[in-house]
């Protein structure tokens, strides 16, 4: 009985670390994924105000890191907690 309860313990010990091996390796491909597309995007930092400037009709100002034209972009950066 003690060899049944001693594997019993050892395979419930093994399933943890595959679940944490598991959920660690999830993770990095994340990141991975993330950094993959930060990296084909040029590193920019303002990605998101010039997706949703564009989004919402306006046209971004790359020299003045500004949108243009799109009403909807000033209520909608007003909005945000960006």
């Amino acid at each position: 009985m003690k060899n049944i309860n001693d594997s019993f313990i050892l395979f419930r010990r093994l399933s943890v670390w595959s679940c944490v091996l598991a959920v660690s390796a999830v993770f990095l491909l994340l990141i991975a994924y993330n950094a993959a597309i930060w990296v084909s995007l040029d590193f920019n930092p303002y990605f998101f105000y010039i997706d949703s400037c564009m989004d919402l009709g306006g046209q971004w100002n790359y020299d003045a890191n500004q949108c243009e034209g799109s009403a909807l972009y000033n209520e909608w950066k007003e909005r945000t907690i960006w």
